[in-house]
């Protein structure tokens, strides 16, 4: 009679096991950490190539631009639209991320808008 009794017990722990697994939902991914490190380390490439130095010839910048974006698949804003490797206009795409970046321009702190999107 006792193994009976612990049959059904554990049959019934069983299936309370496999009611609560099933009603078990994994959470959504949050990739904002990961758009933001993306984000930085793309900032940190332009700025170590030295491409904020004479900021009066941005083609360097776009030129480098459209590399990143060919890597990652992304398009990267300058102040806007008016450096990107993705031409169209804000409105025709989704930014993800957007920060703001100071750099050192003709001995003064300048304030660049950096943004990343699809």
């Amino acid at each position: 009679m006792q193994t009976f009794e612990a049959i059904i017990s554990l049959l019934f722990f069983v299936w309370m096991l496999t009611l609560s697994l099933v009603s078990f939902e994994a959470p959504e991914l949050n990739y904002q950490v990961y758009q933001m490190q993306l984000s930085s380390d793309a900032w940190r490439v332009l700025y170590l190539r030295g491409n904020f130095e004479d900021l009066s010839d941005m083609q360097l910048v776009e030129a480098d631009l459209n590399q990143l974006g060919s890597v990652t698949g992304l398009c990267f804003f300058l102040d806007g639209i008016e450096t990107t490797n993705c031409r169209g206009g804000v409105n025709d795409h989704d930014l993800s991320v957007s920060s703001y970046r100071t750099i050192i321009f003709n001995s003064e702190p300048k304030t660049i808008r950096f943004s990343m999107g699809t």
